[in-house]
């Protein structure tokens, strides 16, 4: 009897509790972009000057973008203790950049020992960019880089294409030449780029690439895929006999190889790799000029200063009552009524050019929930501007009384989700509310009054007839 006396209890206090989180409502929201400085690890096998001046306009887009840089060098025999991420458990950087980089006085080394310290910067809600060169100056595989290839696999499922296999395409190299190539192929996504940015040229990549496969999780994002005409090829190649190439062809061709991929975890954390640690070099780059812009495209995007969107000045009444009635004479006892109509009203912006812009969408859902949806339905933008960021839509609550949620989980590519969630109360009709008479009643109305007239019609014959 107890225990039933205190299950009554809390059920009574999270009805209260249910009912008073219905007004003002909005999702947590601290985006890179919010914040006046944003403190930037970049981890290499290089020295700082060397990455400095090899990396020149690179650094230069980054301190324009608002980032405060820190250089740190690592080698192949690094401990997990000389890497520090994190100060009685507080971040000590927003994001990380590793740089693996292959030249003539170092080798690709990421130590495998870094591992869980990055992953769990990631899990976090850290960013993460890694660069790691693949091929050398001369067309060959350096070799297996254990490191990244496990912090790939764990962190994103990512996987490098063999380290026997190398790039190239068939229009511009032939059989014989595996070189750097040229590829446009961008995901279509304007939380990337710009539309201006399908209409140039491609950019210049020398790497093994990833194995853009279809069975890919949904949080993997393949930004840049080679060319139609690209191949991946076995190293033993030799001959130009295009009956004997056939044979040397690995299991990917064009958009089946990924050339920067990318993971938006469910946390919103965001990691970008590239097989071409020189990608975004300023030898690269003074080849190919698009390779800059590229560069400060994704670093933008994997940093959170694109690509996001939010949500603000939520609010959902009943269509008949103003707003700041409901805010001054509101009463969490008394929400909704099954049959109102209500409208449900939020503000939505993306980021964009620097500056918080109206986010243009026509395929928002706002989902009326008790355990199952029983009303979905789209929130539609102001009919009085089309680019506008007011988001509205009114329906009608249906006939089922109990505790409800407004619910919207809005997941692109691209965007950070938003995921709002509001519980409101909906009760039924008091007893001074409903129909005085109802037509489904007849019935019961008719016996009535039947019985009525009977009563009376035998009372009188009874009284009148005193023969009976």
């Amino acid at each position: 009897m107890l225990k039933l006396f205190i299950f009554f209890i809390y059920s009574f206090a999270y009805l209260i509790e249910a009912g008073s989180s219905t007004l003002g409502e909005a999702p947590k929201q601290i985006f890179n972009a919010d914040l006046a400085s944003l403190e930037l690890l970049i981890l290499t096998n290089s020295n700082e000057k060397s990455i400095k001046q090899n990396y020149s306009i690179f650094i230069s887009n980054l301190v324009s973008a608002g980032h405060k840089i820190t250089i740190k060098t690592y080698n192949h025999y690094s401990q997990e203790q000389d890497l520090e991420l994190f100060l009685y458990d507080e971040f000590l950087y927003n994001n990380i950049i590793i740089l693996d980089i292959n030249n003539s006085d170092v080798h690709p080394s990421f130590p495998i020992s870094y591992v869980p310290k990055i992953l769990n910067f990631v899990d976090r809600g850290g960013n993460l960019m890694i660069f790691v060169d693949t091929i050398d100056d001369t067309n060959f595989n350096i070799g297996e880089n254990k490191g990244v290839i496990r912090l790939a696999k764990e962190c994103a499922g990512i996987e490098f294409l063999p380290q026997n296999t190398r790039l190239f395409d068939v229009t511009t190299d032939g059989v014989g030449k595996p070189s750097k190539i040229f590829s446009k192929n961008f995901i279509k996504s304007d939380a990337f780029f710009s539309p201006e940015r399908f209409t140039k040229k491609g950019i210049l990549y020398h790497g093994v690439g990833f194995f853009n496969s279809i069975t890919r999780s949904e949080l993997v994002i393949p930004i840049l895929t080679a060319c139609h005409t690209c191949i991946s090829v076995n190293n033993d190649i030799k001959s130009r006999s295009i009956n004997s190439f056939g044979n040397y062809i690995s299991s990917s061709t064009g958009e089946e190889i990924g050339l920067i991929m990318a993971l938006q975890g469910r946390n919103d954390a965001r990691a970008t790799f590239s097989s071409d640690g020189k990608l975004c070099s300023d030898e690269t780059i003074k080849i190919n000029s698009e390779n800059s812009e590229f560069c400060k495209d994704i670093f933008l995007w994997s940093f959170q200063q694109k690509g996001l969107i939010k949500i603000v000045d939520i609010s959902h009444r009943k269509l008949n009552e103003s707003f700041e009635t409901i805010v001054d004479n509101y009463d969490e006892t008394l929400n909704y009524t099954v049959e109102d109509v209500v409208r449900f009203s939020a503000k939505i912006y993306k980021f964009s050019n620097d500056k918080w812009e109206n986010y243009n969408s026509e395929d928002i859902q706002l989902e009326f929930t008790m355990l199952d949806p029983y009303i979905r339905t789209y929130l539609k933008q102001s009919e009085e501007e089309s680019q506008s960021s007011s988001f509205s839509s009114t329906f009608k609550i249906p006939e089922v009384w109990g505790v409800y949620k407004f619910v919207i989980n809005h997941k692109r590519i691209g965007y950070n989700t938003i995921s709002y969630e509001s519980i409101t109360t909906v009760r039924n009709y008091r007893h001074d509310q409903n129909e005085r008479f109802s037509i489904s009643a007849m019935p019961y109305y008719s016996a009535f009054i039947l019985t009525i007239i009977s009563f009376c019609y035998f009372t009188l014959l009874f009284i009148t007839k005193s023969n009976i």
